[in-house]
């Protein structure tokens, strides 16, 4: 299973997939700061534009450099990732991804200019936006944009800081808190009666929580309560440990799962799919295998309607793209090591799970893996 293998690793490469590693986090600032330092170093800076006024800054940086060499970027990637579940928002899109979204970063004296990405559709994109730890009303934006073209890897990496422009009337009231597992800000419109919290926008947008659009909202004034807890209260809205209610009807429960903690258990339910015993016959190994493509199914439905965690729903399938690959592992394991103890119909029935499979899947890459693998079961076949 070479072969196999070796699209594994391609299917790990080419998805852009930060790994869980158990290394402490590194600054972003500081991160930021080393790559562009090492960028400089090695000649790999097409343009640099640089301003800092009191009150905003910005920093975009043009890259260009064998893509051989892109481990700077990897590593980089991998950092903005990490900072995700510390992002107040974050906008990730992979090239040739079926998607129209973009995102713009407002920037300058009072937000007046604006950069926009996502608008190509051959780049990959990764840009978080998180808080000022000291100003809880100013934020930073680092974006990674990058792409390969005739062998070269070219790109831009780009910081922004200055007022979140949502804060930007003095109608606004912001309230902080860390509790309860509840760490970050609430920010309500008295005009309105919109209302912005940890996985949670509520405005005549609608009603979101984890991204999910639920219902509608009608704009409303009113008095708004928020507690030293993250407890929220207002007309016709209660966020507490009873969970979320508008209109008295209960929407979800609260606190709301962070896309760690989600991906924490979905790992823990894949490396529970173990053998409960060595597998000797076709019928244990048709068992095992079942478990197994049932849990990748749930994956892939996952993936098309993210809803389970709080943060980016393109983070949350970039993250569920990485337990993909490693089903596309386990199962390679399996018909590695055990396709001699099973008939040529167990083989056979694998092989039409394994396409089915491939079908299923949401990448390129791991769908072709898939087909790879229930080509050369079937060549083993009596």
């Amino acid at each position: 299973m070479r072969t196999i293998r070796a699209l594994i690793t391609a299917a790990v490469a080419l998805t852009a997939i930060a790994a869980y590693g158990q290394k402490p986090l590194e600054d972003i600032g500081q991160a930021y700061d080393r790559l562009v330092a090492s960028l400089y170093t090695g000649g790999n800076i097409v343009s640099q534009t640089k301003e800092n006024y009191p009150g905003w800054s910005r920093t975009e940086v043009r890259f260009a450099f064998p893509a051989k060499k892109s481990k700077l970027i990897s590593d980089y990637n991998s950092t903005l990732f990490g900072w995700s579940a510390k992002a107040y928002s974050s906008f990730v899109k992979r090239a040739g991804a079926n998607d129209n979204s973009q995102m713009n970063i407002a920037w300058g004296e009072d937000n007046r200019q604006e950069t926009n990405f996502g608008s190509w559709p051959n780049r990959n994109y990764n840009i978080q936006f998180i808080r000022d730890g000291r100003d809880s009303t100013m934020r930073y934006a680092y974006a990674l944009v990058w792409y390969v073209s005739n062998d070269s890897l070219l790109g831009s990496v780009d910081r922004y800081y200055g007022k979140d422009p949502r804060l930007s009337s003095r109608h606004t009231m912001v309230y902080g808190f860390n509790s309860k597992g509840r760490k970050g800000n609430w920010i309500i419109d008295k005009d309105n009666g919109s209302i912005y919290g940890p996985g949670i926008s509520i405005d005549d947008k609608g009603v979101y929580i984890n991204g999910t659009r639920l219902s509608d909202y009608a704009n409303r004034g009113g008095e708004w309560t928020v507690d030293g807890t993250g407890n929220v209260y207002g007309p016709g809205i209660s966020i507490d440990d009873k969970g979320i209610y508008i209109d008295g009807k209960k929407y979800s429960d609260y606190p709301l799962p962070t896309l760690q903690s989600e991906m924490k258990r979905l790992r823990n339910e894949l490396d529970n799919i173990q053998l409960k015993k060595k597998i000797k016959n076709s019928t244990d190994f048709v068992n095992q295998f079942n478990n197994l493509h049932i849990f990748y199914s749930s994956l892939c439905s996952s993936y098309k309607d993210y809803k389970k965690c709080k943060g980016d729903e393109q983070t949350g399938q970039l993250m569920i793209m990485n337990l993909m690959v490693a089903v596309l592992n386990k199962a390679n394991d399996m018909c590695s090591n055990y396709y001699n103890v099973i008939n040529t119909p167990a083989k056979k029935f694998i092989a039409s799970q394994l396409n089915a499979m491939a079908d299923e899947s949401k990448d390129q890459y791991i769908g072709d893996a898939f087909k790879a693998m229930a080509k050369e079961l079937l060549s083993k076949a009596d």
